[in-house]
């Protein structure tokens, strides 16, 4: 008889931990579970964004664990089938929890009820919860300081790179060391600050530049990108409002110069891949334009050579 057991998880990770591997292995041997489900016979893992799936087989039983890697939305599919088997930890179907600075968790025990037993499992996961209700009306503030005006370089759909998911994405001529604030409250879900290499970088520049993300209370996540070597202070897990500080401007990763690239995200269902994390994966998610107050007031459509002052 096969079972087929769907899990569905919602969480938000906290900061990144230690291999949680070794960890689980470090609390699994025990008399106990030795004596009643027999010695353990292997263990397997897998990953996706910043989160780590090990199942641990005895002779009768499995156990899955789960670690989570990074503060940031998740949203978490479990699909297991098999025969000979059933399930005696765990409620089905799980439709949120909250995972908070935990290293590793069992979330599911499965007993083995026969010798000749068989099973296979599958997990996927996207950035993000599934977002329903983005503000689309929110109105940005312009991410430098008042009373300071800078030119776009790149706006809506121009040049060789604002396109697809970043066709609402905005450049920002901003020179070199020029603060960068908050365009909107938020939670740090993901900082570097440690890439020194400027201009076109040839191998993997999507992931090689300085940033700090911002998840939104709407579930979309702001980006700011290039960011000065050094310069960032902000930590993951902290709140931030609207016009503080995060970093300073840069011209790190594939940039023809010093700016700021700005844009807004809603993670997509085609946001998969494995760990280590790779922020680039998020190039393949849903932008959103964008409306931003201004000193000539609220504009909704970002193009190459407008300058614009912050009020």
């Amino acid at each position: 008889m096969k079972a087929l057991l769907a899990l569905y998880l919602f969480y938000f990770t906290t900061q990144c931990l230690a291999d949680s591997l070794s960890v689980i292995e470090q609390g699994i041997h025990n008399e106990e579970l030795n004596s009643t489900y027999g010695r353990i016979i292997k263990t397997s893992h897998r990953y996706c964004v910043g989160l780590e799936v090990v199942v641990i087989e005895r002779v009768t039983l499995l156990d899955f664990y789960y670690s989570s890697y990074l503060y940031t939305p998740l949203f978490f599919d479990l699909f297991i089938s098999g025969h000979n088997i059933k399930v005696i930890k765990g409620d089905f179907p799980m439709s949120s929890m909250i995972i908070d600075k935990i290293e590793q968790k069992k979330f599911l025990s499965i007993e083995i009820t026969r010798p000749t037993f068989s099973y296979d499992w599958v997990f996927s996961c996207h950035l993000g919860p599934k977002v329903t209700n983005y503000d689309r009306n929110h109105i940005y503030e312009l991410p430098f300081e008042q009373g300071k005006s800078f030119k776009v370089t790149q706006g809506y759909g121009d040049g060789r790179s604002h396109h697809a998911g970043q066709y609402y994405a905005v450049d920002w001529d901003l020179i070199e060391g020029t603060p960068v604030l908050a365009a909107r409250d938020g939670v740090v879900i993901a900082t570097r600050d440690d890439i020194t290499l400027e201009g076109k970088p040839k191998d993997r520049w999507d992931s090689e530049y300085n940033y700090v993300y911002l998840l939104h209370k709407d579930g979309s996540v702001a980006r700011y990108i290039h960011l000065k070597p050094g310069s960032i202070v902000v930590r993951v897990g902290e709140t931030v409002l609207t016009g503080q500080k995060l970093s300073r401007s840069g011209n790190t990763g594939n940039s023809s110069g010093p700016h700021l690239h700005f844009d807004v995200k809603i993670p997509g269902q085609d946001v998969y891949f494995k760990f280590p994390y790779r922020i680039n994966a998020w190039v393949n998610s849903i932008g959103v334009p964008l409306r931003f107050n201004t000193a000539k007031g609220v504009i909704k459509k970002i193009r190459k050579g407008q300058v614009h002052t912050r009020p």
